[in-house]
């Protein structure tokens, strides 16, 4: 199964280590799913974690190791052209419809 995860999922994982963003996150580390991301991603993710908030609660060396795990394990989706209609212009919502991974897990949907 290929998957499209939340940039919140990995960012949630490094601040509860025991929750379920973890979980789903080690599910990839295991092999349980094929990770799809994008370098705008990648980005998002990085940013993130450089936020004061975080990076108060998350040394530089943890928040590292999400950002090379998945650049270098998971499929990076190349640059997709904006599709018109009903998708909301999000860049997570191209790549599924470009690349049709069966789901998107967010933090947000249960």
């Amino acid at each position: 199964m290929r998957v499209v995860l939340d940039t919140n999922i990995p960012v949630s994982a490094l601040l509860i280590p025991a929750g379920y963003p973890d979980a789903i996150y080690q599910g990839w580390t295991e092999g349980q799913f094929s990770l799809l991301t994008g370098e705008e991603q990648l980005d998002e993710l990085r940013a993130t974690l450089q936020k004061p908030a975080i990076a108060v609660r998350v040394k530089p060396s943890r928040a590292g190791r999400p950002i090379n795990e998945i650049r270098a394990f998971a499929g990076i989706i190349g640059k997709l052209p904006r599709l018109p209609g009903r998708l909301s212009g999000d860049w997570r919502q191209e790549r599924i419809a470009g690349s049709s991974p069966p789901c998107q897990v967010s933090r947000n949907e249960r």
